[in-house]
């Protein structure tokens, strides 16, 4: 069953099941590795996230269920860099680039929208957090950009294999495609970046290098 073929509830069920997947990641790695990224805002948030009924069967079932566990599993190295770099910089800014249009998506029910908007206050508290703590561990940006490509590359070369998937479930049905989601995510990625210190030609040709076929 494709996106166009949903109705409504079972859209927003596959949807905020598959964000459920990559929010319970990063709970659990920010618990192990970096508690401060859990803020408030985080913690509201998944809380609600958790009162929805969401089924793992649900996207298991569907055409995310394959390339998102590669990316999970790409993404579930037990290590403070990993967690600081991967989940508290890369997954949470990709996650608030989905969310930013999901709150505007009239494809949505307003609670869904509403929902949205909770999860871009709380991946915004969780990404100024992180930023803080990944520039005291790596306050040089030489340094830092060489963690980032080590730990991020996997994460980010992997992103390619959801495209068609995201296109499959939520193109059509809610005018989500991935191109579009992953040219707002890479632009504000390079910013972020840039705005650490990190090397800007490095920078702009690892992840050229990473998304160039998304």
């Amino acid at each position: 069953m494709s996106g166009s073929t949903r109705d409504s509830s079972a859209l927003e069920l596959l949807l905020w099941s598959t964000v459920g997947r990559v929010e319970a990641l990063a709970a659990r790695k920010y618990e192990a590795h970096a508690a401060s990224l859990l803020t408030t805002e985080k913690q509201a948030f998944l809380k609600t996230l958790d009162s929805l009924v969401t089924r793992a069967e649900v996207v298991d079932q569907s055409a995310l269920g394959a390339p998102l566990s590669t990316v999970l599993s790409r993404a579930s190295a037990s290590s403070e860099a990993s967690t600081l770099l991967v989940q508290g910089f890369v997954l949470e800014l990709l996650g608030l680039t989905l969310y930013q249009r999901m709150a505007v998506s009239e494809a949505l029910s307003a609670g869904a929208r509403q929902l949205a908007k909770a999860g871009c206050a709380a991946c915004e508290t969780v990404l100024a957090e992180g930023r803080e703590r990944i520039s005291a561990t790596w306050p040089d940006g030489e340094a830092l950009y060489s963690a980032f490509k080590s730990e991020a590359e996997p994460v980010l070369s992997g992103l390619d294999d959801l495209g068609e998937a995201v296109d499959d479930e939520f193109g059509e049905s809610l005018g989500l495609t991935f191109g579009d989601l992953i040219g707002d995510f890479a632009a504000e990625l390079l910013d972020r970046g840039l705005d650490m210190d990190m090397p800007r030609r490095k920078l702009v040709v690892f992840l050229t290098s990473c998304l160039m076929s998304v």
